[in-house]
């Protein structure tokens, strides 16, 4: 298999960083600045603002979709390494399905990380899912209430970022899940990846 790029994202303003490739960890913590993605359309930007958890999950990937694409357009920095644009990530059930899983999971259970309560991590996840990966990414965040919120705040924070930018990633699946017992209100699962040849 290739290699698993997890970034958690936890409200308020602190950030945790999770990269686990598949023989190794670490972990960093910083604080996540205020920025907005600019984004060239504002209708888009507006769109996304208006989008929140309890939307239809077809509006959430087909709205996400647009605003992670236009994010990737756009040379960038994440942190201190320079992104130049890349190429448009395509919608996958599979990994559609493996971020509404991992979401759901995580606000019935009432816990917040890249590993499930199952022992599973991302790859796992999205090979149960039928996603035969060559690369494969998570980005998770916790508490926002809109898209535009959740997608603003990885774009600024640079490991969730790297995996936005990432031009080893062609497709994508994004799900959001309310919870009215969990720690947080709502809970972001973005996930990334590319097949196998």
């Amino acid at each position: 298999m290739g290699s698993i790029s997890n970034v958690r994202y936890v409200l308020k303003p602190l950030l945790l960083f999770v990269l686990i490739p598949l023989t190794t960890s670490a972990c960093a913590t910083a604080v996540a600045p205020e920025r907005s993605l600019a984004l060239q359309s504002s209708d888009k930007r507006a769109e996304g603002s208006a989008v929140q958890c309890n939307a239809n999950p077809k509006t959430i990937q087909r709205i996400g979709l647009l605003l992670v694409n236009q994010a990737r357009e756009n040379k960038r920095w994440c942190g201190l390494k320079r992104y130049s644009s890349t190429t448009k990530l395509q919608l996958n059930r599979q990994l559609e399905r493996t971020s509404y899983k991992h979401a759901q999971n995580m606000a019935t259970q009432n816990y917040f990380s890249h590993v499930a309560r199952d022992g599973s991590n991302v790859g796992d996840r999205a090979t149960q899912a039928g996603y035969a990966w060559r690369n494969i990414g998570e980005n998770i965040a916790a508490g926002q209430q809109s898209l535009k919120e959740v997608i603003d705040a990885w774009v600024a924070s640079p490991s969730h970022c790297k995996n936005i930018m990432n031009p080893a990633f062609t497709e994508m699946g994004l799900s959001c899940v309310s919870s009215t017992q969990g720690n947080f209100k709502h809970y972001w699962v973005h996930v990334f990846g590319a097949t196998a040849p």
